[in-house]
């Protein structure tokens, strides 16, 4: 809350970006304007990319119905089918997300301008391709206020060639400055994956980085399982409080086949959890975090920047990092070359 007096130095500011590394607040004050929008009387949407984001946003906004929450994809269908607008059925998978359906989210709100909003609050906003902001910015009530917030990761070492604003929103620098998820152990960890604008965690120390070495990935779901297990048989954690995180689709089914690790009943990070383990893609639980959090790491884990960047800080208080020795030192290497 010591950040919200943020919010209010940008009152005026019809458009803005507000930006910061992982852990320093940025979904939590999203949430805080949409809810100062919302009770301002203004028609508020808030935007994400990730499901299971979207998901965890419409909970714990739930008691203010008035704000519209919604991925962006989800945006651009529901629209398409309120304006009665069709796609071509032989369109490839990429090139239907990255532009026919935000294509058809722009002609929709020219066919239904009743249904634009007079704020949209953007999260994740680093994952937007540079069109999917013009179609953004086609849903904004003009006769309105028409404020547009957009909240993004600045690691430059992950992000930046793909970021690309709108460039009114930049005109004044907001940065986050404060790591208020990670303890100072983990953050120290991240923090060789990020390259930006200092952040210091203001955290407490915690616990070590636990790093559990296997011999070869046939190992893997087995360690993972007694990890899990140690966890909340002799450590009490409740299994809500833990997510299993593995780099690939293909990885989730190898740990968790049938959505079970061993005696556990486990759900992806878009589903009712309902006292199962979260085991899911380091990509779908991007945006997301929990107390703790365990890592199957495999070669896909550290196929790029992103994927140890978002996996390692995704952890609250306590992360347990398991993989073949080769692996493990490509991810506790605190050299920037060794992170590349």
């Amino acid at each position: 809350q010591q950040q919200f007096h943020i919010l209010r130095s940008i009152e005026d500011v019809k458009r803005a970006a507000i930006s910061g590394g992982a852990g320093t607040g940025k979904t939590v004050l999203a949430m805080e304007e949409a809810r100062r929008w919302a009770d301002s009387g203004a028609g508020t949407l808030f935007l994400c990319y990730n499901r299971g984001l979207a998901r965890e946003i419409r909970q714990l906004i739930k008691d203010c119905p008035q704000i519209t929450v919604m991925t962006f994809h989800e945006l651009c269908s529901d629209m398409a089918n309120r304006a009665g607008l069709t796609h071509p059925e032989d369109v490839p998978r990429d090139q239907l997300f990255e532009e026919v359906l935000p294509e058809l989210l722009m002609q929709a709100f020219e066919h239904l301008p009743e249904k634009k909003y007079d704020a949209i609050i953007v999260d994740e906003g680093q994952d937007f391709l540079p069109l999917w902001w013009t179609a953004v910015e086609s849903g904004l009530n003009r006769d309105a206020w028409g404020a547009l917030r957009i909240f993004y990761d600045n690691n430059q070492r992950v992000y930046a060639n793909t970021t690309k604003l709108p460039e009114e929103v930049n005109l004044v620098p907001i940065r986050l400055t404060l790591n208020l998820r990670n303890t100072q152990r983990i953050h120290e960890l991240v923090r060789h994956y990020y390259s930006g604008h200092e952040i210091e965690a203001i955290g407490p120390e915690g616990v070590e980085v636990r790093w559990i070495e296997v011999k070869d990935a046939n190992e893997l779901g087995q360690c993972i399982f007694d990890c899990v297990a140690r966890l909340e048989s002799r450590e009490h954690v409740p299994l809500e409080d833990i997510g299993v995180l593995v780099g690939t689709e293909k990885a989730v089914e190898d740990i968790a086949p049938n959505n079970r690790l061993g005696k556990f009943r486990t759900a992806r990070c878009d589903q009712d959890v309902n006292g199962r383990l979260v085991v899911d893609s380091i990509r779908r639980f991007k945006g997301l975090e929990r107390p703790v959090i365990v890592i199957a790491a495999t070669p896909d884990t550290v196929i790029d920047r992103e994927l140890p960047y978002v996996a390692l800080s995704r952890a609250r208080t306590h992360l347990v990092v398991a993989g073949t020795e080769k692996i493990l030192n490509r991810l506790s290497s605190l050299t920037v070359a060794q992170t590349k």
